[in-house]
């Protein structure tokens, strides 16, 4: 397995000791190469193409170590050419003509909940509309016009609506922000947190089980939008495509949920 050496800049940080460096010598995913000036962040690329590791993330956690990414982010586009376009050269001529997405995706902006990883995709393979807490809104212009290419132009005879667990937006939206714009957002899924106050109080809910029941119920809401589109509403008129499904990505396991099977039209609970 190869492997990909970062170097992250800590000089002046005093939240790093010489117990981390040692810690992190002996754990082998450190070089000490001037004391605590410079740390050699040891990554591992992924089978059968290349994906940008994130590991090394959770290892500082907590650390305040300065990691500058645009290096860092060239040095993995020069890897995947390396390691995976150039390998598979004909594929990615052939998409370079024309996509042809049989999904879209419609996320949260979340870092977290990468729709090709999570996925195990491909490029070409999904088309994508993401935003904070996976939101359609009648009067945003630019998610109409992604659903309006995706359903008219590429023929994509699936969407997807994907909301995650331990999601800020959802955080926000229960317990509410005085940021302008977010807190003006955020009143689109006002309808799914009027359900779930009401279903908290009648079931005693914990926090937690409040907060996902959010993620879930804003989901669905979301779905209720996206149908009552006009475009949507007559291309349904006409026959069953799009197909629109609802999941929810659990960070804890890596698995999709499927809440709402577009393929039977019907709210399911998956395994989680």
């Amino acid at each position: 397995m190869s492997v990909l050496y970062f170097e992250i800049m800590v000089k002046g940080l005093q939240t790093v000791t010489q117990e981390h460096t040692q810690t992190l010598i002996k754990a082998n995913i450190c070089n000490k190469t001037g004391g605590l000036d410079v740390f050699s962040i040891r990554l591992s690329r992924r089978k059968p193409g290349f994906k940008p590791p994130w590991d090394y993330q959770n290892k500082y956690r907590g650390l305040r170590i300065g990691c500058p990414m645009i290096d860092p982010l060239l040095e993995g586009n020069r890897l995947f050419v390396e390691n995976e376009f150039n390998r598979n050269m004909d594929y990615y001529r052939d998409i370079a003509h024309a996509q042809h997405p049989q999904v879209l995706w419609i996320g949260c902006s979340d870092s977290r909940v990468p729709e090709d990883m999570i996925t195990g995709s491909r490029p070409g393979t999904i088309f994508v509309h993401r935003n904070v807490a996976n939101i359609v809104a009648f009067n945003d212009v630019n998610i109409a016009a992604v659903v309006e290419y995706a359903v008219t132009h590429l023929k994509i005879p699936d969407i997807v609506i994907c909301g995650h667990y331990n999601c800020g937006g959802i955080q926000a939206l229960d317990e509410g922000v005085e940021e302008n714009y977010i807190a003006d957002w955020l009143l689109i899924s006002g309808g799914a947190k009027e359900k779930v106050d009401r279903l908290a109080r009648e079931q005693s809910l914990s926090r937690t089980q409040r907060l996902d029941l959010l993620s879930e119920e804003n989901v669905r809401l979301q779905i209720k939008h996206l149908k009552n589109l006009s475009l949507i509403k007559n291309m349904h008129r006409k026959g069953r495509l799009p197909r629109i499904h609802g999941w929810i990505y659990v960070m804890e396991s890596g698995r999709l949920k499927v809440l709402v099977d577009g393929r039977e039209e019907q709210d399911v609970v998956s395994p989680g």
